[in-house]
């Protein structure tokens, strides 16, 4: 992992000889960066926390992914399974915190994954899993044929938002929010919610002029 300044000044942050796997970085510096040893079978890797040029590894055996620092860098969320079931269980969303240490799961009372796993050949990538906004952390399950939105405070796990289709990922804003979405029927477009749906762009409409 590396840094470069706005100069074209490159630094280099990660020593160890892994591959970095995802990132985040929060406003006041910190980094969590999931790393992969290559002596490590493909279904583990390390997460670590980089903070006044020291990197901490996290003591935890397992596989992680999409590490999120909240905005005032004493919180990440990130994604975990521990394997103990099987590689094929289900994933869950963890809070680590960085003041004391602790690893707590915070959707244990959602039997679906997380994120977006419905399967698209109309697909090219992917956004964020997670946004945080303030103390609320937003997140995406995939629930049967569509993905929901859903978001986690100090009570607990409620459904943010869902139009019955594929959201793919989406930004928080004020009063509102953005996403992009497909259906059975239709590929992925730009969506604005504030109040009331409004659809952004129309880069498919041939495809929805088609007899179905």
């Amino acid at each position: 992992l590396f840094n470069v300044n706005l100069r074209g000044k490159v630094k280099k942050i990660t020593d160890e000889s892994y591959n970095v796997v995802s990132f985040s970085i929060s406003k006041d510096n910190k980094i969590a960066v999931v790393m992969r040893d290559d002596k490590q079978d493909v279904y583990w890797n390390n997460l670590y926390i980089f903070e006044n040029g020291k990197m901490k590894k996290i003591e935890l055996d397992g596989l992680f992914s999409n590490p999120r620092l909240s905005p005032d860098g004493e919180k990440l969320a990130v994604v975990y399974s521990d394997h103990k079931k099987s590689f094929f269980q289900h994933h869950k969303i963890y809070i680590y915190n960085l003041q004391d240490d602790s690893f707590k799961c915070i959707t244990d009372d959602i039997d679906r994954d997380i994120g977006n796993s419905i399967n698209s050949d109309s697909r090219f990538g992917s956004g964020k899993l997670f946004d945080w906004v303030e103390e609320r952390l937003y997140f995406t399950i995939t629930d049967g044929g569509i993905s929901r939105i859903f978001y986690h405070d100090e009570k607990g796990n409620f459904e943010f938002f869902s139009n019955n289709e594929s959201i793919e990922c989406f930004s928080i804003m004020e009063k509102g929010f953005a996403y992009i979405s497909q259906s059975a029927t239709r590929p992925t477009e730009l969506f604005l919610y504030k109040g009331k749906i409004k659809r952004l762009t129309k880069f498919n409409k041939y495809f929805e002029s088609l007899p179905e």
